[in-house]
């Protein structure tokens, strides 16, 4: 995240750090509305239209993630707004290249920011979609519920989010340890009332 922070542009900061904060795809990224956002509760609706399954939903936004988003759209995006007569509520994140200024980017625009992140520092498997399964391991670890995390990430079933659901061995193993102490102490309870009788 460091490499990030310090080497991108703000609006490129902001679609990466939006593409966590909300698990979003890459079509959600490029086509979330400023109009969409509400400023009061630094949440974004993600309307059923433009969603792979048409599962609508709200993402919430973290500070660091906020802050860049509000900068962007005051700042970069106001001026490309402004001088290329661009819809002021419509979606977020727009070109800056001479070829389409002012224009809404595409998906392939959000691939190659992490294209070039991800050869930058020699990640090869960071893609906008591994920032979706991070987010949603990382809900799933912080204790909310299953079926939370299955719609903030926007799927219709839960089996859809639990393959994104990544386990570490050091979790696993706490969890396993914790089921054998409940065994162990089981087991020394009965043990103690054989030594009784």
């Amino acid at each position: 995240m460091k490499h990030v922070l310090s080497n991108l542009s703000v609006r490129d900061q902001a679609i990466v750090l939006l593409a966590h904060d909300g698990a979003l795809r890459r079509e959600e990224i490029v086509r979330v509305r400023v109009d969409d956002i509400d400023w009061h509760t630094h949440t974004i609706t993600i309307r059923a239209e433009i969603t792979k399954n048409h599962m609508p939903g709200t993402i919430v936004l973290s500070s660091p993630t906020w802050a860049r988003l509000k900068e962007y759209i005051e700042e970069d995006r106001a001026t490309l707004a402004r001088t290329y007569d661009v819809d002021w509520n419509g979606p977020i994140f727009l070109s800056d290249s001479h070829r389409n200024p002012g224009r809404p980017i595409t998906k392939w625009t959000v691939k190659d920011i992490f294209d070039r992140i991800r050869d930058e520092v020699h990640l090869p498997q960071l893609t906008p979609h591994k920032m979706r399964h991070l987010m949603l391991t990382e809900l799933k670890k912080s204790g909310m519920d299953l079926l939370e995390v299955s719609r903030y990430g926007r799927h219709r079933r839960i089996s859809s989010t639990e393959i994104y659901l990544h386990t570490d061995l050091s979790d696993l193993a706490r969890d396993v340890n914790t089921a054998h102490r409940r065994l162990e102490t089981f087991v020394a309870h009965m043990e103690e009332h054989d030594d009784d009788t």
